[in-house]
């Protein structure tokens, strides 16, 4: 009786010794494969995660009059952007962001939720907004810095100046005439994102 015990308890023994030896094996199996065959891809992956190539208008040229008074200049504003992916609750995030923004909860919904890798919610907020978004600390949210034209006189000589769309463009009048030479270079690099999104370099 006690012989046929201890057979049951050597094999159990033996039994879970190797489903556990099994279990390894797998494990680690896979971990050589993900190391060995799909180092690229999880190089890339991980560089998705925290980098962001960030285009930036450059800034467009000065207008002055004949007395060398600033006619049109140049000035930063932010503009708010979402990288879907990184969204963790899309429904949540439309909900707080419509607040600020005014934007409709289903159309940012949309956007948050959409298979596009980089998606615009709103371009050149006002600096109370962009600040109430940055302490909500959104994962997957990110504010980028735009040009806009700044007109000092206002409506003095508007028809003749013209006006610039959102992307930094000339649209009409001299803005529109002298595009060519009033448009700025265009900047390009990567920045670095913590896990809220917020960028730590770059």
């Amino acid at each position: 009786m006690k012989n046929e015990y201890r057979k049951h308890i050597k094999l159990r023994t033996l039994l879970i010794g190797f489903v556990l030896s099994l279990c390894f094996i797998t494990i680690g199996g896979r971990a050589v494969y993900l190391q060995i065959f799909c180092k690229n891809w999880l190089s890339q992956k991980a560089s998705d995660q925290y980098q962001r190539p960030v285009k930036s208008l450059g800034n467009r040229g000065t207008i002055y009059d004949a007395n060398h008074n600033e006619l049109a200049a140049s000035t930063s504003v932010t503009s708010i952007a979402a990288y879907p992916k990184q969204i963790l609750d899309p429904a949540a995030a439309a909900v707080k962001l419509s607040g600020i923004l005014k934007i409709g909860k289903t159309e940012l919904r949309k956007k948050l939720s959409s298979n596009k890798k980089f998606v615009w919610i709103k371009r050149q907020v006002t600096p109370g907004d962009e600040q109430k978004i940055r302490n909500l600390k959104l994962k997957g949210v990110d504010f980028i810095t735009e040009k806009n034209k700044f007109y000092p006189g206002k409506t003095r000589a508007a028809q003749l100046l013209g006006f610039v769309g959102i992307d930094g463009r000339g649209l009409e009048g001299i803005e529109f005439y002298y595009n060519q030479y009033l448009k700025g270079n265009d900047d390009r690099c990567t920045v670095f994102k913590d896990a809220f999104g917020c960028v730590f370099a770059g």
